[in-house]
């Protein structure tokens, strides 16, 4: 099926289809497309508003579940990462993108699929984790700030995030 890429471009071809950066989840987490050189396209925006064809008038919600459903338009958690680091994780992250970042891996945990080296070492090494140590908040790696309980066996956070044993307060 052909598809109309954010650059205007028409292709046909392609790995993977990206849903419309406007309001998505993965350009709140990493801010631009890196999945471009595994020849994933960005759909444009055109594509989030309602349009008539044939007589039919749809919605771009209702748009957007028909190419979700027939060439696998996706979102984070919903897409396997890049196989490059997001810089986004050396930073700060809102509660809302760490939350996100945490469901992503849990989701390709649920599917099965491995996590690429490059994009789990800048989650374990990023300070992008907000803590609390002696009252005084700051920023650190997850694999430096904390030890995550087990669930009853059904997780194994700490041997994905952790690598260190140093204990803090996580607000």
């Amino acid at each position: 099926m052909p598809l109309v890429d954010s650059y205007g471009h028409v292709t046909t071809v392609r790995s993977g289809v990206l849903v419309p950066a406007n309001g998505s989840k993965w350009v709140e987490l990493i801010g631009y497309n890196t999945w471009n050189k595994k020849n994933y396209i960005e759909l444009g925006e055109d594509y989030l508003h309602p349009a008539c064809f044939a007589g039919t008038c749809k919605s771009g919600k209702q748009f957007m579940e028909f190419l979700s459903t027939h060439v696998k338009a996706a979102d984070i958690p919903h897409i396997s990462p890049p196989k490059a680091g997001i810089p986004t994780t050396s930073g700060p992250l809102t509660k809302q993108n760490a939350f996100l970042l945490l469901e992503w891996i849990r989701e390709l945990q649920r599917k099965g699929i491995s996590i690429p080296k490059k994009f789990l070492t800048c989650i374990q090494q990023g300070s992008w984790l907000k803590i609390k140590i002696n009252d005084s908040p700051g920023y650190r790696p997850p694999s430096e700030s904390f030890l995550l309980a087990s669930d009853g066996g059904n997780s194994n956070w700490g041997t994905i995030l952790q690598t260190g044993t140093v204990f803090v307060d996580i607000p």
